[in-house]
């Protein structure tokens, strides 16, 4: 059994997290960042070339997104930050897209980078509500919905690596 294969996708998972949690502190953010690139580069070398590519992809988003989190701690270059994590945000889904067509996660993964997009639109929904007065506990519980998501999402790309794992 391809452990790294795996262990990859545990990374992404916590990374995943702890950049949706970057919204309460960006300095979690960052750390969820941290290990969101860890994952994905060891996920990029163990799996099919389309997935890999699909992978990369993401991974530049990652970079990208890290580089805004980092950017909007300087308190008067903040706004720039969120440039690129709408950047970002677009490159990442560009790579959840092409990593959909990796025969690797097999139909349980594809299904998991449905949750994943689903929980994308869930948070660009709830970033938009935020802004919206009185609406800070609507926004926090789509927040919550598109967490879940995203963490359902990676779990089953888990399960559709670890299914192929015996395929092999």
């Amino acid at each position: 059994m391809n452990i790294s294969r795996i262990q990859s996708v545990t990374y992404i998972l916590v990374g995943s997290t702890l950049q949706f949690a970057g919204s309460v502190s960006k300095l979690i953010g960052l750390l969820g960042f941290i290990f969101l690139i860890i994952g994905l580069l060891k996920l990029a070398k163990n799996i099919d070339a389309k997935g890999a590519l699909g992978a990369k992809i993401i991974l530049i988003g990652a970079f990208v997104g890290a580089f805004g989190t980092l950017i909007g701690l300087i308190p008067v270059v903040g706004l720039v930050g969120i440039i690129f994590a709408i950047i970002a945000f677009i490159i990442e889904i560009v790579g959840y897209l092409v990593l959909r067509g990796s025969a690797t996660i097999g139909e349980s993964g594809k299904f998991g980078i449905i949750l994943i997009l689903i929980s994308f639109i869930i948070g660009i929904i709830a970033f938009i509500v935020g802004f919206l007065p009185l609406m800070g506990f609507v926004a926090a519980l789509l927040a919550v919905l598109a967490i879940c998501l995203l963490f359902i999402g990676w779990l089953n790309i888990q399960k559709g690596l670890i299914a192929s794992e015996f395929k092999e």
